[in-house]
């Protein structure tokens, strides 16, 4: 692993929030997309944002760390846990029809549920890239944000409600925002484990898979190292009591 330390500097945060009191449904949403769209100038100027979203409130961060330490704020241990690449291309224009495509949908499954669901985002611009070409996922490089769905696990229900919820999360509200995003992807550190989608094309790229398939099986023939969607998993499954076996 490389990794890469830069002289330290100065760090701010803060943070602003507006909900849909007093406004038309239609005007929030509205808002929503021109934020989008102010995202894209945002982030090529050096600047990252984080933000949550639910169908009543908005609420950005900009935080200069992830405390509280050790462990930070995040809770996706805890939660039903899904993600989207967001592409730059469909919020160039706020009025667009894809751009009104991407908000229906997020409204729709914010809404889903009773409104148990929230979306986390982060925002980045990373095409700017010149360096030599690697194993990430190309559909990076014109990411807009990265955008999870999440509920909360709740555990004073039947572990089975709760499945059911991971099962309506992957097979309606996922389908939803791919049919939406079509030249997104997926970031294969937080994405569900039911994941029914073509995980080596909007995980790993058409264009990456299978040379990544190649160093695999160079290196670990056997297979030593497993996991249902990582590079060669779907040559192997698991049986009923949870062994790995050959697919």
């Amino acid at each position: 692993m490389a990794t890469r330390t830069y002289p330290e500097g100065i760090v701010a945060g803060g943070r602003f929030s507006f909900d849909i009191s007093g406004v038309w449904t239609e005007t929030y949403w509205y808002a929503t997309a021109r934020l989008y769209n102010f995202m894209l100038n945002c982030t090529d100027n050096g600047n990252t944002l984080t933000w949550a979203q639910t169908n009543t409130t908005f609420t950005a961060l900009s935080e200069p760390d992830y405390g509280p330490l050790p462990y930070g704020n995040e809770m996706a241990a805890t939660s039903i846990f899904t993600s989207r690449i967001l592409p730059r291309s469909l919020f160039t224009n706020p009025s667009s029809p894809e751009s009104q495509r991407v908000m229906d949908v997020l409204k729709c499954i914010t809404n889903a549920r009773d409104g148990r669901f929230t979306f986390g985002y982060h925002a980045i611009s990373v095409g700017n890239w010149s360096g030599s070409d690697n194993a990430v996922l190309s559909i990076w490089r014109d990411a807009m944000a990265l955008c999870v769905i999440i509920s909360l696990w709740d555990r004073s229900v039947p572990f089975d409600d709760m499945l059911g919820l991971k099962e309506f999360t992957v097979d309606d509200l996922v389908p939803a925002l791919e049919e939406a995003t079509p030249s997104g992807g997926i970031y294969m550190n937080e994405i569900d484990p039911l994941y029914r989608g073509n995980w080596k094309m909007t995980g790993f790229g058409d264009d990456k898979y299978d040379p990544l398939l190649e160093i695999r099986n160079k290196y670990d023939p056997d297979h030593i190292l497993w996991s249902p969607m990582s590079v060669g998993g779907d040559e192997h499954t698991t049986d009923a009591a949870g062994r790995v076996c050959k697919a």
